[in-house]
């Protein structure tokens, strides 16, 4: 993201404020102040010691700067602030702005404001004007990385010209600024069709919904209507075919958030920039998401709180738990519905194996798998359709092909 816009100020009339006016405090030195009066007490005994008028001089001219910067802040001034952000959750390099609204009284001169947006401070020219003027800022707040941070404290300032002397205070609540990851636009599944092992697309029984999902081993009492009698045929052994529900609309998100999964940290954002898109597409269908990190921390419930949880989410550390994509998938046991994405890093693709269980209980098995490295060979595992890319706008664009 570029740097941020030079606020914009305005004075507005006059209007009540919420909030309590407060004075600035004590008069503090910079450390320029402090450099002065260092030289100012350096300079007059090294003249009087060694008698040199022209050393006693400096002296007298720092103090003298010193003295003209107090008195430039020594009258005291009582403030308001009024602060917010808008909107309050934005996606990545989306444009959000802060705005003060603060109400002065007294001979205050020069003042600034300092915002700080995730510990990145934000520098704030206050606007001059009468005492007791409203005085409006909006300026631009810093979007260009994923995460939930803290806005504020507020920090106002009361300075000479040379900011040499300055009175300073924290004002203002902390507020809260959710910076989403960016999403691409995906097409919808076929809903009542999946891809059967050989890669053609077959369609399900319109009259009870279900679809082809995979073989498994015959058990005696199976219904004979379900075994595969031209595996039969050619030699095989006796397996029966299984079928998922295709009515259910459900949507699993596997986000591989293992840190040695990911070649570096911008894999990670373009994996849960790829794992957003894929559940915005799907909320935006009223389709039930579940999202389900490997390391175990589940997000699910309004479309609010699953964008939410992947502003925050960060890559976890190995653990003693030692988590896996097979435990992963274990834990959505019970579950089932039409599409299982699985979104990985080029460290987990000797892992793919452990979706094919997946596919017993749901209509396709996808594993989208970000490689800046784009690895020679691309990753095959029967039953599971593999998109490899190196952005999540590449695996967008291959999601879309795959279902134009």
């Amino acid at each position: 993201m570029t740097e941020p816009a030079a606020p914009q100020a305005a004075a507005g009339p006059a209007r009540p404020m919420n909030g309590q006016a407060v004075d600035l405090g004590r008069i503090r030195l910079s450390p320029a102040g402090r450099a002065l009066v260092a030289v100012a007490v350096a300079g007059l005994l090294a003249g009087f010691v060694v008698g040199y008028v022209e050393l006693i001089g400096i002296a007298c001219a720092a103090a003298l700067l010193v003295l003209v910067a107090v008195a430039q802040v020594v009258a005291r001034v009582s403030v308001q602030v009024e602060r917010s952000i808008s909107p309050q959750r934005v996606g990545v390099g989306e444009k959000a702005i802060g705005m003060l609204h603060i109400r002065i009284k007294g001979r205050g001169r020069a003042m600034r404001a300092v915002d700080q947006v995730g510990g990145r401070k934000h520098e704030i020219p206050v606007p001059s004007g009468s005492s007791g003027e409203l005085r409006r800022v909006v300026y631009d707040l810093d979007t260009s990385r994923r995460g939930v941070f803290a806005v504020g404290p507020l920090r106002l300032h009361q300075h000479d010209l040379c900011e040499i002397a300055h009175r300073q205070r924290e004002l203002g609540d902390t507020l809260q600024l959710i910076v989403r990851p960016k999403t691409y636009p995906l097409n919808q599944p076929a809903q009542g069709q999946s891809r059967d092992l050989e890669g053609s697309r077959t369609n399900s029984h319109a009259e009870n919904g279900v679809t082809f999902s995979g073989l498994r081993e015959y058990v005696p009492g199976d219904d004979l209507r379900i075994i595969h009698w031209k595996g039969l045929a050619r030699g095989g052994p006796l397996t029966v075919r299984t079928h998922v529900d295709s009515s259910r609309s459900d949507i699993l998100i596997l986000l591989d958030d293992r840190v040695t999964s990911y070649r570096t940290a911008e894999d990670f954002e373009q994996a849960v920039s790829f794992a957003a898109s894929v559940a915005t597409m799907a909320l935006a269908a009223a389709v039930t998401v579940r999202i389900s990190p490997v390391s175990g921390r589940g997000l699910a419930g309004s479309a609010q709180a699953i964008l939410d949880g992947l502003a925050g989410i960060t890559v976890a550390e190995p653990d003693s738990a030692g988590h896996t994509l097979a435990s992963a998938a274990q834990r959505t046991t019970g579950q089932g519905g039409r599409t299982a994405v699985a979104v990985l890093g080029p460290g987990a693709q000797s892992e793919l194996s452990a979706l094919v269980p997946l596919r017993k209980n749901w209509a396709t098995v996808l594993a989208a798998v970000i490689d800046s490295g784009r690895s020679a060979q691309r990753p095959v595992e029967p039953g599971v359709a593999v998109l490899s890319e190196a952005t999540a706008a590449d695996l967008a664009a291959s999601w879309n092909r795959r279902w134009g």
